[in-house]
């Protein structure tokens, strides 16, 4: 079964966000589909309400967590 859902760059940086956090602020080599499997399961998995309810918990890698989102993210 196929899915089309629209991920925001918001849960995109939450998603991204939170995978540096359990990585220890390290991230493998990405690639567009690498980053769009993080970010649907991330969407699936904690759902768009809880972006903002852990968001505060992360900001030390909120930067860098831009810099990957603004390559891998085109609307």
């Amino acid at each position: 079964m196929k899915v089309k859902m629209r991920i925001t760059k918001d849960v995109a940086v939450a998603c991204i966000m939170l995978h540096l956090y359990f990585e220890n602020g390290t991230i493998k080599p990405l690639n567009a589909k690498v980053f769009r499997e993080l970010c649907g399961g991330y969407l699936f998995s904690y759902g768009q309400q809880k972006i903002d309810d852990h968001q505060d918990d992360y900001d030390q890698y909120w930067e860098l967590a831009n810099k990957i989102v603004d390559k891998y993210y085109y609307e």
